[in-house]
């Protein structure tokens, strides 16, 4: 267990980690969700024996309502993590044309998770009110599945304007010609 006066050193190395762009690629969101799974699988027995310790839960019941659907709920992270991050493309006005836009999500930050006294593995990744699911799957942030992605995600918009002559058909005085040629444009 971690003591309370870890947990100020542990929220400064995880924030130092977000500032650094650990976990802006979805490469590194992947990785961070497989290093997740592989530790639970790894303390599969720690675990079990601490719910058996806590709960008095069998190996058996703290596999299945714990660790098991942990490891399912991380598995859909991680098949799901690059369609979450996939930029959305966006329309543009006509005084920003030839150039285009799109929305990407980005994680907002870090978050501290402290887990309830029952159901410790299960309600930090499976339950929606409660933070976690989303920590690892849109980098830092709370729920689970792709709700938790989007909710602690910021979606940044990204213009990129075009390098072409600007068209004098976007500005004004819009002549009867330039009027009918922007119909059909747009």
């Amino acid at each position: 267990m971690t003591s309370v006066d870890q947990i100020a050193a542990a929220i400064d190395r995880v924030r130092e980690g977000y500032r650094n762009g650990v976990v802006r690629a979805v490469v590194d969101r992947e990785t961070q969700l497989r290093q997740l799974r592989r530790l639970l699988v790894e303390q599969e027995l720690v675990l079990a024996e601490a719910l058996h310790a806590d709960l008095g839960k069998s190996s058996i019941e703290a596999y299945s309502t714990e660790i098991g659907f942990t490891l399912n709920e991380l598995d859909h992270a991680v098949n799901h993590v690059r369609s979450w991050t996939q930029p959305h493309k966006v329309r543009v006005s006509m005084h920003l044309r030839p150039g285009s836009a799109r929305v990407v999500q980005e994680p907002l930050g870090t978050v501290l998770v402290i887990a309830p006294w029952n159901y410790h593995t299960l309600l930090h990744v499976s339950v929606n009110e409660l933070p976690f699911g989303g920590v690892g799957a849109s980098g830092i942030g709370a729920y689970h599945g792709e709700a938790g992605f989007k909710i602690f995600s910021h979606a940044k918009p990204v213009l990129h304007r075009s390098t072409k002559p600007d068209s004098s058909l976007a500005y004004p005085p819009y002549t009867p010609f330039k009027q009918k040629l922007l119909r059909k444009l747009l």
